[in-house]
């Protein structure tokens, strides 16, 4: 696992020992970058369900300005992957979250934060990716141009994202990766 493109471009990155942890593949995390390039440079983007914090780092690499990462338990192993890329990545701005996405997604509605781009990565087959888009949606923390990725199993029913259309569709094994946007 390693950054694929931008300023930190070849860095390695760490991943905690067992599988607690599924990160995204460098071959997905490279289309996923190729297919939304346009939106990332100057960005506020956020990482929901981060992990190893790969897909925010990958976002900073690229030039978003502003990334902000959430998880319940993987701050400490953002932190070293993100210690490990500085000075590749020059100046940033990060915040971390270290406790539920829903949680989160209420505290930057009580902020008024937006983001430009949310990227999320649920574990598959628990209904999270369905329920997180819903938050989302509802809490409004998604900028008026902004858009969602999601990272989810085949398996997972893509037509349950009420007031998103799919602008783009991607299927890599037994992941499917969406670029969602609020419907007009």
């Amino acid at each position: 696992m390693r950054v694929v493109g931008g300023k930190a471009r070849g860095h390695k990155l760490y991943a905690p020992d067992g599988l607690s942890t599924r990160p995204t593949t460098d071959r997905v995390k490279e289309s996923i970058f190729n297919m939304i390039d346009n939106y990332v440079y100057n960005s506020n983007f956020l990482d929901l369900y981060s992990g190893t914090g790969g897909i925010g780092i990958e976002a900073l690499s690229r030039g978003a300005k502003k990334c902000t990462f959430v998880d319940t338990h993987t701050k400490d192993i953002i932190i070293k992957n993100l210690d490990h890329v500085k000075k590749a990545l020059g100046d940033y701005e990060v915040h971390l979250c270290e406790e539920s996405v829903n949680n989160a997604i209420n505290n930057f509605y009580n902020n008024n934060e937006k983001f430009d781009i949310i990227f999320m990565d649920p574990p598959y087959k628990k209904e999270l990716n369905v329920k997180t888009v819903k938050q989302i949606r509802e809490q409004n923390i998604l900028s008026q141009n902004g858009i969602l990725i999601v990272e989810q199993s085949i398996d997972d029913d893509i037509n349950k994202f009420e007031h998103f259309e799919i602008i783009k569709e991607k299927h890599y094994g037994k992941t499917i990766v969406l670029i969602l946007k609020l419907e007009d």
